[in-house]
């Protein structure tokens, strides 16, 4: 649910102008083909390929009601990674990443059509540092990353989309030899 003003606020409770109320709907499902390649000297290549359905309904509160749906491939991501030290006592696995996200998705600032958008409309660049520490039968995992996203002109003008920083956290429990139960926790932080 989102309330929003068209008109001018004089004081905190006078308005002049129309309040309009919205209820959003927006239901989202992404699949995603990735590819992995070893590479010597304890390497890794990745590509990450979403294809994106949404749909999203919107009803005003006069209520009239607005549908758009659309599906399509999204931002295409590519990354690199090294295992840079390898579990030894108290020490975990460290791995380095390094992934860039392409913006070949259609973009929420183009408007040639109305349908939604499959993509962001940036490039960006992301490193992240992941440690993993093995206590039989419990995996403890976490993360902290940094999401460079690169500022572009787009037809509203220049758009800075600010950067991200993020962390995540968890555990993987072997229940047995087929089966395992993960809980994670992931925070993400993006600036102005």
């Amino acid at each position: 649910d989102k309330v929003s003003i068209e008109g001018a606020i004089l004081e905190p409770v006078f308005v002049i102008g129309d309040i309009i109320s919205h209820k959003v709907r927006r239901d989202i499902v992404i699949s995603a083909l990735t590819y992995r390649l070893g590479l010597p000297r304890d390497f890794q290549a990745d590509l990450y390929v979403p294809y994106r359905y949404e749909r999203e309904t919107t009803v005003k509160g006069d209520n009239t009601e607005s549908n758009r749906e659309g599906a399509g491939v999204g931002d295409m991501e590519l990354g690199l990674s090294r295992q840079l030290a390898r579990e030894e006592g108290l020490i975990p696995d460290l791995l380095g990443h390094v992934r860039w996200k392409a913006r070949n998705g259609s973009s929420p600032y183009s408007s040639k059509t109305s349908d939604p958008p499959m993509g962001t409309g940036f490039h960006s660049i992301q490193f992240m540092a992941t440690s993993v520490k093995v206590l039989d039968p419990v995996a403890f995992f976490g993360s902290l990353s940094y999401s460079l996203n690169l500022s572009d002109d787009k037809p509203q003008g220049r758009i800075d989309p600010g950067d991200t920083w993020g962390v995540n956290m968890g555990f993987a429990l072997a229940l047995n030899l087929e089966t395992t139960l993960n809980l994670g926790w992931e925070q993400r932080f993006t600036g102005r």
